[in-house]
């Protein structure tokens, strides 16, 4: 499968990557999926999984953060990277819809439900073939 990506990276809303010289490439996706862990003294809960993009460069779901943790780890090929950044959708909300009778929970609405994680070390080869 191919897909077309566009580099860009988000803190807290910022781009990471510059828009004006953002990096349009077209990559293989192979195998690239990684868990996402919380960490704690007792080795870490799984949490989400997510794709690697770059070498330390992982796309997630902005709702694995929800959880109110601020300590992570990737696991990817059966090693733990600690994570050094959390970028979420500066647009990202959560939405709880509820009947209006009842009061029950109907649906969680996700809107640009996405993150980056940049880990401390490179996880293995780029798929966008960028720079560590």
């Amino acid at each position: 499968m191919v897909v077309t990506l566009t580099a860009h990276g988000i803190r807290g809303g910022e781009l990471l990557v510059d828009s004006q010289v953002a990096v349009h490439q077209q990559v293989q996706i192979l195998s690239a999926l990684v868990e996402i862990h919380s960490r704690d003294e007792n080795g870490g809960q799984y949490a989400c999984s997510g794709t690697l993009i770059g070498p330390r460069l992982v796309l997630t779901s902005a709702h694995c953060f929800d959880i109110g943790l601020n300590q992570w780890q990737v696991e990817y090929q059966q090693q733990r990277y600690d994570v050094s950044e959390v970028g979420i959708h500066k647009d990202y909300r959560r939405e709880e819809v509820f009947d209006a009778y009842w009061k029950f929970l109907l649906e969680i609405r996700l809107h640009h439900d996405l993150a980056l994680i940049k880990t401390v070390k490179p996880m293995g080869r780029s798929l966008l073939n960028l720079p560590v």
